[in-house]
């Protein structure tokens, strides 16, 4: 009687054990997954936000070269 019961007491904590381990690998799948969404997320960030500096960039050198040009053009308009 009691070896029947140990047995079947052994099998539960068998079960127990073996639910619980694949519950921990599900989760840890979940959490591998959302670190990897994670990941895409910020390095698509990151690139959107090099584009806006570039852009940004861009403009200034373009405005520095329009301020260049128009001071030229006013200092040779009193020069002449």
């Amino acid at each position: 009687m009691y070896l029947k019961n140990y047995g079947s007491l052994f099998y539960r904590m068998v079960e127990m054990a073996t639910r619980n381990r694949q519950e921990i690998e599900i989760e840890s799948e979940r959490a591998k997954q959302a670190q990897i969404q994670l990941e895409k997320t910020q390095a698509a960030r990151e690139r959107a936000h090099k584009q806006r500096v570039r852009g940004l960039e861009e403009q200034v050198s373009k405005s520095i070269e329009h301020f260049v040009q128009k001071k030229k053009l006013m200092e040779g308009l009193k020069c002449t």
